[in-house]
């Protein structure tokens, strides 16, 4: 919930997509035609907060299970003379956790993400992993992600108890679980040390530079929604 209507203006097909299904209108975000998916964002938005009362907003906040008693302690009794006294940090209050609450409805399955953004992937067998080369154990494989007509390359290692073919969900996952690391790091240094790594062995700085490249590629080919492949999904 946001303090204003989203503008789908400039929005693309897949972000429409997107918003209509995170808002349970899956059967209007199949419509193909552009305009008429903005049309239906802007048909099903509705505004925020931002006109709410103090006792709309405190309803709010204690039906979405927001700790009520220390939420009516703090504002339940304004001044006599000024009945919407708390109103403003109320509004700021139901805006935070609306957000929470929205977020955690939408969390979905790396396999629910995939499936609804038919991100893709096909792989083959290979004798070895280039950027794990001293791994002789397990299967190697040579994988390609595909979403929205664009595709990146990434190879792919899995222990010996894993018998069958890696998977999208398989190879999205560690690659998220990566970007995430590389996200939070603010230099290598930040990075190994995050992993209990040596900052001065080279081994662990040519895994950051593969991981930077990787990065680089999971951020192209997933555009709108790499931040959502990130934060928005569960994980399995």
């Amino acid at each position: 919930m946001d303090n204003t209507r989203p503008d789908p203006s400039t929005w693309t097909v897949a972000q429409c997509r997107g918003w209509l299904d995170d808002n349970q209108l899956a059967a209007a975000s199949q419509l193909q035609d552009l305009d008429a998916l903005r049309d239906t964002v802007r048909d099903n938005a509705r505004p925020g907060p931002s006109t709410w009362t103090s006792v709309q907003c405190l309803a709010y906040l204690r039906d979405i299970g927001v700790d009520w008693s220390t939420v009516e302690a703090e504002y339940h009794d304004p001044p006599k003379d000024d009945p919407e006294y708390w109103v403003t940090p109320l509004r700021a209050i139901v805006r935070d956790n609306a957000k929470r609450a929205q977020k955690e409805s939408r969390a979905e399955t790396m396999a629910q993400f995939t499936a609804r953004h038919r991100i893709t992937l096909s792989s083959e067998r290979v004798s070895l992993n280039p950027h794990m080369a001293n791994v002789i154990d397990g299967s190697h494989w040579r994988c390609r992600i595909r979403y929205d007509r664009r595709s990146m390359t990434v190879y792919f290692s899995q222990g010996s108890a894993h018998t069958k073919d890696p998977t999208v969900v398989d190879v999205l996952s560690c690659l998220a679980g990566d970007a995430q690391a590389y996200d939070n790091a603010e230099s290598f240094e930040d990075w190994a040390d995050e992993f209990g790594l040596d900052v001065d062995s080279r081994r662990a700085e040519k895994t950051y530079r593969v991981i930077e490249k990787q990065n680089e590629g999971l951020r192209r080919v997933l555009a709108d929604v790499y931040s959502a492949a990130l934060h928005d999904v569960e994980p399995e």
